[in-house]
């Protein structure tokens, strides 16, 4: 499956629930870390390495991590990607967070056309057909998990930046 893009996420503020903590291991740059998974509550999943050697450390560890725990002020770095340095706090049963905004975003290839429709193909060859439109208001409106399902062989999202290298998708309403 291809690697998901980095899209206009940075910065975004989410909501998550501690879905995992996994066994503290040493990463490739040979820095030990913890990997913590998270359940977005918009939908999704995102992740965070965790090491006890940086300053932002303490800041994970004051909250006691558990699994089932909700966090609020996540920023994400990318779309599954919280960033360490984020300041979270626990959410309290009956406390409410950050509001869920639904996102929705519009495949853009480098020229600026827009994606209208997707056609699937049962060939080998092509898997994913792609109608474009100059007008952005007819561009088809894709979910995040129409872009990236991590169930499906392929993915809208994956044929469309490995079909259109410097395509992108926009985030849109």
């Amino acid at each position: 499956m291809a690697r998901q893009p980095k899209m206009d996420a940075m910065n975004e503020l989410i909501t998550a629930t501690v879905a995992e903590i996994l066994l503290e291991k040493t990463g490739t740059d040979g820095v030990r870390h913890v990997r913590v998974r998270f359940e977005k509550a918009g939908g999704g999943y995102a992740k965070t390495d965790l090491c006890s050697k940086f300053r932002n450390y303490a800041r994970w560890k004051a909250l006691g991590l558990e699994i089932g725990m909700t966090l609020t002020n996540l920023r994400l770095k990318d779309l599954d990607t919280v960033d360490a340095d984020s300041y979270p706090r626990k959410l309290r049963a009956g406390e409410s967070a950050l509001p869920v905004v639904e996102r929705f975003y519009r495949l853009v290839d480098r020229e600026g056309d827009y994606v209208k429709e997707v056609i699937s193909s049962d060939t080998e060859t092509l898997k994913m057909h792609f109608v474009f439109t100059k007008n952005p208001e007819e561009a088809k409106r894709f979910s995040y998990e129409q872009l990236w399902s991590p169930l499906a062989t392929t993915s809208v999202g994956g044929e469309f930046t490995r079909g259109f290298a410097g395509g992108k998708a926009e985030i849109y309403g």
